[in-house]
């Protein structure tokens, strides 16, 4: 605690006088006779008296009166910045810029609040010796990326400054679920939204979304992170899109266009019938044979047993070209089709 100079200190009483303190801060009345005397001192801006006026003085003859202090303390300043933490790092980075009409309270040994300035700046001014805390008044779908500053003891004369709050503005990811019918991986004209299907966000957040009639899904309220989207696959149905790229938030940027294009896979079916007559027509009295063997090959490759009534069915065919043949059994020959196998493009798919 220095003495401080140049600060006016009256003697009032039984002699009226005044001084002026020296580098070191110390002053004296000489020459006083008997009486009583009291002593101030002029208050200087910017400055708190931190102890009381001496007590009245009665002169003893002879006896000198030393140690009749005053101590002051240089009120201080508490500043800082509000800001758009863009990436939720909770440190501020070139970028993000200060936020205004923000409430910053202060409490401890005053009570007050302050709003932030255009550049989200903020200042509380004039305070006194003891501890503060500062707070920020959170507003709806924003979330503090920062811990509130520690408490701060005030020390005379030492504006306290940087005592930042960063925030990052809740953001949404959404997208559409669409019927790809040409499965080209592009969403066109006349392709619409599939509902109810299911889309799982990962990452910074685990959730997941029903898509809506028009095939849309969204999810709201994300903070900061990575994330990562799926699909979760129906039977019946392929992927023909990638999955959305890995997706970092930005405070404020809400995520849209997370499209996933599905194709319904193509069911193929046919009867494996006896052909009485030969004439290579399946006429209503001829029989269906059983346990016969129909494949295809091509895009996908697979095969089916004909059922009691000469019925097959091979499903789940994606998109391509594709060649239909039976497998023949001994004793038997083929009458229909001519030639001997079918041929099939399934370009494009149905609901």
């Amino acid at each position: 605690d220095v003495g401080l100079q140049n600060w006016k200190i009256r003697l009032g009483g039984s002699k009226v006088d005044s001084a002026t303190t020296d580098a070191s801060g110390n002053y004296s009345f000489t020459n006083l006779g008997p009486g009583t005397y009291t002593l101030i001192e002029d208050q200087q801006a910017g400055w708190l008296q931190t102890t009381t006026n001496p007590t009245p003085i009665t002169a003893v003859s002879g006896t000198n009166v030393t140690g009749k202090d005053f101590g002051n303390f240089r009120l201080i300043s508490i500043s800082g910045q509000k800001y758009d933490d863009k990436n939720g790092n909770g440190g501020k980075d070139a970028g993000d810029n200060g936020l205004q009409n923000w409430q910053i309270r202060l409490a401890g040994s005053k009570v007050d609040s302050a709003i932030t300035d255009v550049s989200g700046n903020y200042s509380f001014i004039n305070l006194g010796p003891g501890t503060y805390t500062l707070t920020e008044d959170q507003q709806t779908g924003w979330l503090q990326t920062t811990a509130n500053p520690a408490q701060i003891p005030a020390v005379s004369g030492v504006n306290i400054t940087g005592r930042d709050f960063g925030n990052f503005q809740r953001v949404s990811i959404s997208g559409q679920k669409f019927h790809d019918k040409n499965a080209n991986g592009i969403k066109e004209t006349g392709e619409v939204g599939l509902s109810n299907w299911r889309i799982r966000l990962s990452g910074s957040k685990v959730d997941s979304a029903l898509t809506d009639a028009s095939g849309n899904y969204t999810f709201i309220n994300l903070g900061p992170g990575t994330y990562t989207l799926t699909e979760a696959v129906q039977a019946g149905w392929t992927q023909t899109t990638t999955n959305p790229a890995v997706i970092t938030t930005v405070s404020g940027t809400n995520v849209s266009g997370r499209d996933f294009g599905n194709f319904k896979l193509a069911t193929l079916s046919g009867r494996k019938f006896n052909d009485l007559d030969g004439e290579g027509d399946n006429d209503a009295s001829e029989p269906g044979l059983s346990g016969w063997r129909i494949r295809v090959t091509g895009t996908k490759t697979d095969s089916a047993t004909t059922d009691a009534s000469g019925n097959y069915t091979i499903s789940n065919l994606p998109k391509g070209s594709y060649t239909v043949s039976e497998v023949m059994q001994s004793g038997w020959q083929q009458t229909y089709p001519t030639p001997s196998t079918y041929s099939i493009a399934v370009d494009t798919s149905s609901t």
